[in-house]
């Protein structure tokens, strides 16, 4: 599947150490904590010996750090170290809330952690257009499609745009209409993968800064 034809190279970070981190999958007990369960249910099984995909977890996890300015979640030569030291903890934390970045902020808010983002709007689309983007400060989304989830986001005030793709890492565009392309290319050539209709709507959650 083609991902980031249009993506800036230098300011991108393609995931290059999978061997070690495992892209989107759960940490090995290993890296993880000792007497937490939460790897009972995410990490390594007989029916998954990678264990589980984290990727509405990283979805969340990278709106949030995102929208609070972490400069990590989109430096090109910090992400990948960001993502292997830290936010893929974090993903599988949230990936065991289950649900969707509403149901994941609501947990934080329900376990006395301000996260300092809001879900703003929700809808279900096709394509994503230039009419659909908030047009001022920080702005991140967080996309469910297929079963699989990602994030992007774009900064009105740098022009910079991002496609987080949990497979392939992040993604880093400096025009609006390159990332509006390999976003949608993205879409439509997942719901082939997927062997769903062409037209068939993703659920599409705008998060911005409270």
């Amino acid at each position: 599947m083609l991902i980031g034809k249009y993506a800036n190279p230098e300011l991108s970070a393609i995931y290059k150490r999978k061997d070690i981190h495992q892209g989107n999958h759960a940490p090995t007990a290993s890296d993880w904590w000792a007497n937490d369960p939460t790897l009972l249910r995410q990490g390594p099984s007989t029916r998954r010996p990678k264990g589980n995909g984290i990727c509405k977890g990283t979805a969340s996890a990278w709106c949030i750090a995102f929208l609070n300015q972490v400069p990590e979640a989109t430096e090109s030569q910090g992400y990948e170290g960001y993502y292997e030291n830290y936010l893929r903890f974090q993903a599988t934390m949230i990936k065991d809330f289950e649900g969707d970045i509403d149901s994941h902020l609501r947990a934080f808010n329900n376990l006395g952690i301000d996260t300092k983002v809001n879900v703003v709007k929700q809808i279900q689309i096709v394509d994503l257009h230039v009419n659909m983007i908030p047009t001022t400060g920080r702005w991140a989304a967080y996309i469910s499609l297929c079963k699989h989830d990602i994030a992007i986001g774009g900064d009105n005030s740098t022009g910079r745009y991002y496609i987080n793709e949990p497979n392939t890492g992040l993604l880093t565009y400096l025009t609006l209409i390159n990332f509006l392309n390999d976003l949608n290319s993205y879409m439509r050539s997942f719901r082939i993968q997927r062997r769903v209709q062409i037209y068939t709507k993703v659920k599409f959650w705008i998060v911005k800064k409270k």
